[in-house]
């Protein structure tokens, strides 16, 4: 649940949605500050952090111009997890039959070998099995 913020706290939050709307990334903690007209970095990272508690935004990392909006979270349907499992699935079969191709693959043997063979083989199933669900969309 998201509770009530300041008048100052939503200053900051309706200028990182308003840097958001025309940049792929958000503001640093300088950019909000001048939006705001706040000269503190500090200052700022107070009303980041009391944003952050009320439940309106949360932190991507430890990098900068990571501040994400929890109202532009949107979960997924199925149908679009099922679509996004399928493309990662093949980048990674496609990732390891690049391996098996490669001269690295000369130092497998034996057991091992034969395992990543039958782990891609189970793999090209799997991603049959969920072609077969997105053809039923």
């Amino acid at each position: 649940m998201k509770l009530s913020l300041t008048e100052a706290q939503e200053k900051v939050l309706q200028a990182i949605k308003q840097y958001k709307a025309t940049n792929d990334n958000s503001p640093t903690i300088r950019e909000i500050g001048e939006m705001c007209g706040l000269t503190s970095p500090n200052g700022v990272m107070a009303h980041l952090r009391a944003i952050q508690r009320k439940g309106w935004i949360t932190f991507g990392g430890f990098k900068s111009r990571n501040i994400k909006i929890i109202e532009e979270t949107k979960v997924k349907t199925w149908k679009e997890r099922v679509l996004d499992e399928k493309a990662e699935l093949d980048e990674r079969i496609d990732h390891l039959i690049a391996f098996l191709k490669s001269p690295d693959d000369a130092a497998l043997v034996g057991e091992d070998k034969m395992l990543l063979i039958e782990q891609e083989q189970r793999m090209r199933a799997y991603s049959e099995t969920l072609a077969k669900r997105i053809a039923r969309f």
